[in-house]
């Protein structure tokens, strides 16, 4: 199976297509100081992260 033929192989593509875009277009959707990630999107990452993939023991 090549990687085109992949059928998460273009909704990736669009996906970062359209974070690129977002990124140019909108200056709160991601922005970079003192190398860390402020934002829409990284903002919702981390609430993602504390939901979804936190540990339950």
């Amino acid at each position: 199976m090549t990687i085109l033929k992949n059928r998460l192989f273009w909704p990736a593509v669009i996906l970062v297509a359209l974070l690129v875009v977002n990124m140019f277009t909108s200056n709160q959707f991601i922005t970079v100081r003192d190398g860390h990630l402020f934002g829409t999107l990284p903002d919702i990452l981390r609430g993602a992260r504390r939901c979804c993939w936190s540990r339950s023991a």
